[in-house]
């Protein structure tokens, strides 16, 4: 499947390079999901990016969110679609991107409904993903089994405290 979207275009957001550039960045790293493209998909991340997983769980580090994906793309009995259901950049260094996306595995029964909510920021002329949540539509079948990772907790923070 290759990566699409029914709503939203370079055009509707601006001629600006830096909005267009968004939008490519957007289509390529679901493409590159689809592939199952690793490092690739890997380095659409920000440094301090952060992944939280429809089940709650806090992938806050870049090792964690290659261990997330590492197992998840090993996996090649999964099918997914993308639909850019809202995209809005504010300014020329943020935007976010709300998709419609399904995830889906035939075999095993399994469909997943979610929104995905990605924030973009620009950093030296790149796009770089700085948070990416997930959202389950209650309309999704089976059940997603994933080991939380520990959250490492912030200089000076103890693991229990809260912020």
């Amino acid at each position: 499947m290759r990566a699409h979207s029914e709503t939203t275009t370079a055009s509707e957001i601006g001629d600006e390079p830096f909005a267009r550039e968004l939008v490519a960045a957007q289509y390529a790293m679901n493409q590159q999901f689809l592939d199952r493209d690793l490092e690739v998909f890997l380095a659409n991340y920000h440094p301090d990016a952060t992944f939280i997983l429809f089940d709650g769980s806090i992938y806050p580090t870049p090792a964690s969110i290659r261990e997330y994906y590492t197992g998840l793309f090993a996996d090649r009995r999964w099918t997914a679609t993308f639909t850019v259901a809202k995209l809005t950049i504010s300014g020329q260094h943020s935007a976010v991107v709300i998709e419609d996306a399904t995830m889906a595995m035939a075999a095993l029964d399994y469909h997943l409904h979610y929104l995905g909510g990605l924030t973009w920021v620009r950093e030296d002329g790149r796009w770089q993903v700085l948070l990416d949540h997930l959202t389950t539509i209650s309309e999704s079948t089976g059940r997603v089994r994933r080991r939380r990772p520990a959250v490492t907790p912030a200089p000076g923070e103890s693991a229990g405290s809260a912020t």
